[in-house]
């Protein structure tokens, strides 16, 4: 009886070492994302295999809380596109056959991304509703340093028409369906911070919304411009800096490990003692 539990507890602290150097050499993820869901007051509970190993039974699957006004954590993937996402289905109604197995997965959306060996991609995925699909539709936004610079936003417009943009002493002619890149300013100054947003009818600017954005070095952010009935509505997403070792997911084995512990029938509750022959 001893030496099965000093067994069992070798066997439990040798997993605790591997862990540990699972996440010290960890291999490189084939992206790193962030999640938000576009339509207001939507909130989920996702889940994904970070290793995309999703039909094994004993996958490891990662739990993701998504909502609509902030980012999500970043979650490293493993895997070959598509990147899954799933929300989990229960039982309304209990029956004599039914079981906790019965839960299944709901898949909710799917991301295809080009993956490229040695490489590390960075993506800001907006879940959209689809009027006639209960799945979302996933647009990506990247987020590598190179496409969005710390201590920078991008603006995005959803208008018809040419809108003009002012941040400061910055300003920018934002065509429809374009994307137009704005410096953090450095003061306290919060009129500095203050994107002002014109459209022109003939000659004259008509200021048509305000927003304030303050933006740290360490900070981006990403800002949408869309036409809502009879004015334009301000989205934003702010991003901070994406640690690779703080994401869900970083270091995991693509199986989850299932330790059993033997236990005799004839063993008693005494605390463990020193093994001995």
């Amino acid at each position: 009886m001893i030496r099965t539990q000093w067994f069992s507890i070798l066997f439990f602290l040798n997993l605790i070492f591997l862990s540990v150097n699972a996440q010290e050499d960890a291999p490189q993820p084939s992206a790193i994302f962030k999640a938000v869901f576009w339509d207001r007051f939507t909130s989920k509970n996702l889940s994904y295999a970070p290793w995309g190993n999703y039909e094994d039974n004993n996958a490891t699957m990662v739990s993701l809380q998504v909502g609509f006004s902030t980012v999500s954590r970043p979650f490293v993937y493993y895997g070959s596109p598509p990147v899954k996402f799933f929300e989990k289905t229960y039982q309304t109604e209990t029956s004599i056959d039914s079981s906790p197995s019965d839960n299944e997965k709901k898949e909710l959306g799917d991301f295809s991304f080009e993956k490229t060996e040695g490489q590390t991609q960075h993506f800001l995925l907006l879940f959209l509703k689809q009027s006639n699909n209960q799945k979302f539709k996933i647009f990506p936004l990247p987020l590598s340093y190179k496409d969005l610079e710390l201590g920078s936003f991008k603006s995005y417009s959803q208008c018809k028409e040419n809108l003009y943009l002012a941040y400061g002493d910055q300003k920018q002619v934002l065509a429809p369906g374009k994307s137009v890149m704005f410096r953090c300013q450095t003061n306290e100054d919060m009129e500095k911070s203050k994107l002002r947003v014109f459209t022109r009818n003939g000659s004259k600017y008509e200021e048509v919304v305000t927003d304030y954005l303050t933006l740290n070095r360490d900070m981006r952010a990403y800002v949408f411009l869309s036409p809502y009935r009879n004015r334009i509505r301000i989205k934003r997403y702010f991003v901070d800096k994406i640690e690779e070792k703080n994401s869900l997911g970083f270091g995991m084995s693509p199986l989850e490990v299932q330790v059993q512990q033997n236990t005799d029938q004839n063993s008693s509750s005494n605390s463990l003692q020193p093994f001995t022959e």
